[in-house]
């Protein structure tokens, strides 16, 4: 079994050469399937059939390879290869999760929870149902003034405004989905037919904040957990590595009120204190892991969903895309459109794979997961069927 790589291939074929069993966990981010909104009928009638399924045309962006959810079928190669009690985390999108929890069910997995990756910065993707009448009466909405910036997240409209240049040094800099410059983003229009006026400010879809991932677990092939753990290494979630890390300071609060002093540590993890009475006391492992992962500045939400380190709960950064796993710069350039963070991706794989244990992505990408896995101490294995991104992941584990 070649490890340690990533396979320019297709992953169902691959799966199919690796052995029963091997496997510690799977960490992974596969297509979606949102190009269109699929009958649900058809989905499941092809899926106990044992036929492929995928969605009449394109994916995400146009790109082709995200038009369909795995199939029961793939996910049963993906549960052949994993260890008994071994976890799968795979990302999904709030529209089709629930196709791939099925298809992982009808796989034989067990769902163990959800896990959300909070990010807030994510893209708007809703139609304006306002411009839309416009469009189709062939009318031209009216361009009333400039967008002004307020705190960096509210925005007033300014109608006198005669010209905003937001980036004075690359005004013709071309970014995002639709390829307008930062000044063209800025203009505000409102609609001006009837309708489009009495529909001005209706939308089609929220704005992406979040994605889920399953986290799901192959069934315990022993009597119990215990059993299970020892024969394979499997079944458990390591709990105490992945835990909100809450810096101590010995100098306010009970640590001086106790006037507490560091006396020794045990098992290279707990540290132990004792006061002027010679009572012992157990310094914080840290806050115990949520099944939210977020640590996004500036907002309100509860500190309980807080995590280290802080890029966890961000898109990621054209350096972190472009990083290989010593964090050096690569010369090609990713151009992947989903990709994540090295450091969430390890956090994931940190709590459930096994320490020396073998985690698998059968949809690589440019390779992130295979990155932090390297990163992390952790023997991988990498699939993924386009060339251009095999390999730029190559490029990143080198």
């Amino acid at each position: 079994m070649i490890i340690n790589k990533i396979i320019n291939d297709d992953a169902y074929k691959v799966l199919q050469t690796i052995p029963d069993c091997s496997i510690d966990a799977i960490v992974t981010d596969p297509p979606y399937g949102l190009s269109k909104e699929p009958n649900i009928y058809e989905v499941l009638e092809k899926w106990m059939n044992n036929k492929e399924y995928k969605h009449p045309s394109n994916g995400f962006n146009g790109n082709e390879w995200d038009s369909f959810v795995p199939n029961p079928l793939f996910w049963k190669e993906v549960y052949r290869v994993l260890k008994p009690g071994g976890h799968l985390i795979s990302f999904s999108s709030t529209r089709t999760y629930d196709l791939l929890g099925i298809s992982l069910r009808l796989s034989g997995f067990e769902i163990r929870d959800m896990i959300e990756w909070l990010y807030f910065n994510g893209m708007v993707k809703s139609n304006d149902i306002g411009k839309m009448f416009d469009k189709k009466d062939n009318k031209q909405p009216e361009t009333i003034g400039f967008k002004v910036e307020l705190s960096g997240r509210c925005m007033a409209i300014e109608p006198k405004a005669k010209e905003i240049k937001c980036n004075p040094d690359k005004t013709d800099r071309k970014y995002g989905v639709d390829n307008r410059t930062s000044a063209e983003r800025k203009v505000v229009k409102i609609p001006t037919t009837d309708e489009g006026v009495k529909w001005d400010g209706w939308g089609t879809l929220l704005k992406s904040a979040h994605e889920p991932m399953v986290l799901a677990r192959k069934p315990l092939e022993k009597v119990g957990l215990c059993e299970n753990v020892l024969e394979y290494g499997t079944g458990a979630l390591n709990i105490d590595e992945c835990r909100f890390k809450e810096e101590i300071n010995h100098d306010v609060g009970v640590y001086k009120k106790l006037n507490l002093k560091h006396s020794e540590t045990i098992n290279e993890k707990y540290k132990i204190h004792k006061d002027d009475q010679d009572r012992k006391f157990v310094e914080p492992l840290g806050r115990f892991p949520t099944n939210c992962i977020t640590l996004e500045n500036n907002e309100f939400y509860s500190e309980f969903y807080n995590i280290t380190p802080k890029p966890l709960s961000k898109k990621p950064t054209s350096k972190d895309k472009n990083s290989n796993w010593q964090g050096d710069q690569i010369n090609l350039k990713n151009n992947h459109v989903t990709v994540k963070p090295v450091d969430l991706m390890a956090w994931l794989i940190k709590l459930i794979t096994p320490k020396n244990g073998i985690v698998l992505d059968p949809f690589a990408g440019s390779g992130t997961t295979l990155v932090a896995a390297k990163r992390e101490g952790f023997n991988f294995i990498g699939i993924e069927m386009d060339e251009k991104y095999a390999e730029i992941a190559t490029e990143r584990i080198k």
